[in-house]
């Protein structure tokens, strides 16, 4: 059975943060306790695991590759362990390593992750 992570991570509002998972995770669970947007990022693949220092907020008529979290109890799944390559450790490109997020308002995000 996988070895479950729990983080409760507090916030500060205009804040960026780059949290560890601190072992590579197919499935993240995120539940905003505050308004932030947020990344699942793996270092495997490239991806930058440096914490944001402005708002990745999309400008009009643009897009970013940021999950919005709008308010108290949104949530978001980031889920590769049911697919092919995931179950392969040959291909880890499929495990996430850390959650970026930046804070527009203060409070907890937390984390379930495997």
């Amino acid at each position: 059975m996988a070895t479950n992570v729990q983080k409760t991570h507090s916030m500060a509002a205009g804040a960026g943060y780059s949290i560890p998972l601190g072992r590579d995770c197919a499935f993240v669970n995120l539940l905003a306790k505050a308004d932030c947007y947020v990344r699942v990022v793996s270092s495997y693949n490239g991806d930058s695991t440096t914490a944001p220092v402005a708002s990745p907020a999309p400008g009009a008529g643009t897009t970013a590759d940021w999950t919005h979290l709008a308010a108290s109890g949104d949530s978001y799944v980031c889920d590769y362990s049911k697919g092919f390559q995931s179950e392969a450790t040959s291909f880890p490109k499929d495990r996430m390593t850390h959650v970026l997020v930046w804070a527009i308002a203060a409070g907890d995000l937390v984390i379930n992750a495997r």
